[in-house]
């Protein structure tokens, strides 16, 4: 498995009903299909799925708590707006920066009102969720049988051949697993 792989080859072998053992040709070919739907997905979903850091602007609002743009939060480094810094950790009970995940919160401050805030943070998943880890197979056992015909999706033949193309990106089963990972807010 590459590094930022969204599932693995035992996994997309199950999805693709491949008997091990495959051709190292076979391996080869479902390994950088992993990698590049891997990469895909994120865009698919606009966030990131596994864990990474992110250094964001947000418009502070008054109260104490900033909804990110990455989730689940693992932990915030720092908050900062306009020459102040804060990187002390908090808790619910204790001041500070704290997170319950979706949010960054201040215990004993507020966010400035309009001013622009620069959070610091890490966020997503250690591993890929197995819903993540199975759409991402689906949809390279797809792109794996697909490759041969490029689009096609059906073929009649006795004396007239008629071919016809699928013109969406991904089944719509894969894409309800998918979609239950997009965040829409904040922009």
């Amino acid at each position: 498995m590459a590094v930022g792989d969204l599932t693995d080859l035992a996994t997309v072998k199950i999805a693709a009903a491949i008997a091990a053992p495959a051709s190292p040709d076979t391996d080869q070919i479902l390994g950088a299909l992993i990698t590049a739907i891997s990469a895909y997905v994120p865009n698919v979903i606009d966030r990131e799925i596994l864990a990474a850091d992110f250094s964001e602007l947000y418009d502070g609002n008054g109260g104490s708590a900033i909804l990110t743009r990455q989730r689940p939060i693992i932990s915030v480094a720092s908050v900062a707006w306009d020459g102040f810094s804060l990187t002390t950790p908090g808790s619910i009970s204790s001041s500070g920066i704290w997170t319950d995940g979706r949010s960054v919160r201040l215990n004993g401050a507020t966010f400035p009102t309009g001013l622009p805030v620069l959070i610091a943070y890490r966020a997503g998943y250690v591993t890929s969720p197995p819903d993540v880890s199975l759409a991402v197979a689906e949809l390279v056992a797809e792109a794996y049988f697909r490759r041969m015909h490029v689009g096609e999706l059906s073929r009649s033949q006795g004396g007239q051949e008629t071919v016809s193309f699928d013109a969406r990106t991904m089944h719509a089963s894969i894409a309800d697993k998918l979609m239950n990972y997009r965040i829409g807010a904040p922009c």
